[in-house]
């Protein structure tokens, strides 16, 4: 099993906990690294269903439905993408 960058995992929890309500997709192009850069620009190998894992492997974040931030789009791999993730309180 690949071996997950630690500093890619932060980076990814850090933005979830400042700007919740958000999505993936949002998480994907907003996250940065300590050092500044865009994770998306980073040599890290973070996609957007890596990031939709570790937020379903954690427990302090979950899908909400009730929620709706951009319209859905159906289709290969695309629904992941408008979920909308909340912190558990």
């Amino acid at each position: 099993m690949k071996k997950r960058c630690n500093r890619a995992e932060e980076a990814i929890v850090k933005y979830a906990n400042e700007h919740t309500p958000c999505t993936v997709l949002e998480i994907f192009e907003g996250a940065t690294l300590k050092s500044g850069k865009l994770l998306r620009l980073s040599n890290h190998s973070i996609n957007k269903y890596k990031i939709s894992h570790l937020l379903k492997r954690s427990s302090k974040f979950r899908v909400d439905n009730t929620i709706k931030l951009h319209s859905t789009r159906y289709g290969i791999n695309r629904k992941n993408n408008v979920d909308v993730w909340v912190k558990v309180k």
